[in-house]
């Protein structure tokens, strides 16, 4: 579940947490995780779904899936466990236990990453950039979003809100919009992540499929009113994964003008 929003605020509370510290042991409570290095933190940072943890010229590379987090202290069900000069220690919890640790030099990053496309976020890139990565071919425009070869960090929840921001449906054909439907998906993203950074933000990080409280728009919302039309948000299986959008106001065909309540 931990797509760009979420690995973002992880890394933004691992920054402050780490700063001016350094990694001098860990705990590694399961056998398969590898042994980590230590030394001084030199940089936390986000490449897609990705968290870059660098020591002393190696990369921790956290991939944490379903469930995964890393969060401060000694949490009683953590995988591994990094002890922080300062008495200080960070805690890989992962309850379904499908998230991945990789340590590697740090040089040998652009190659790790090289099956990645470019980043959406912070800096949204303008229509031309989207029309490029989505291409014009038949794949679904939502599937197209999730495609991680094609757009960094966007996962089932993102393309499904990013589909609903810009009014589009997400079966639609990538080649079939138009310029003026292309050039919604910048906004459109922009709001997602905005929002769903500014509603997570401030609070423990507990993902909508763990219990958590559910900040999206019309993610997991079926049956309930959209919040622009009010006619009921559906769902329905696309490429495998759950899709939730509103079928009377997202057609590639419509076209709307006016200020977004829901931004």
């Amino acid at each position: 579940m931990p797509e760009l929003p979420e690995v973002e605020l992880i890394c933004e509370r691992v920054r402050a947490w780490t700063a001016g510290r350094a990694l001098i042991g860990a705990d590694h409570r399961e056998a398969d995780l590898p042994e980590l290095p230590t030394g001084a933190v030199q940089s936390v940072a986000r490449r897609g779904k990705h968290l870059v943890l660098c020591v002393d010229g190696q990369a921790l590379v956290f991939h944490f899936r379903m469930t995964g987090r890393l969060v401060k202290g000694v949490h009683p069900r953590a995988r591994l466990v990094l002890e922080l000069t300062g008495s200080r220690a960070l805690s890989f919890v992962d309850p379904r236990r499908l998230g991945r640790v990789e340590v590697l030099e740090a040089r040998a990053l652009p190659e790790r990453f090289s099956d990645l496309g470019p980043e959406p976020w912070p800096d949204v890139p303008a229509p031309t950039w989207w029309r490029q990565q989505l291409g014009v071919g038949r794949a679904a425009l939502k599937t197209a979003l999730m495609d991680q070869r094609r757009i960094a960090g966007l996962g089932n929840i993102a393309a499904s809100e990013i589909c609903w921001r810009a009014r589009l449906d997400p079966r639609a054909a990538v080649g079939a919009l138009s310029d003026a439907q292309v050039g919604r998906l910048p906004d459109a993203a922009r709001g997602y992540v905005t929002n769903t950074l500014a509603a997570e933000r401030g609070r423990e990080l507990i993902y909508i499929g763990l219990g958590g409280p559910n900040p999206f728009r019309v993610y997991g919302r079926g049956g309930a009113p959209c919040p622009r039309c009010r006619a009921p948000i559906e769902g329905f299986r696309q490429s495998g994964r759950q899709t939730w959008w509103c079928p009377s106001c997202q057609f590639p065909s419509t076209e709307r003008t006016g200020a977004d309540p829901c931004a």
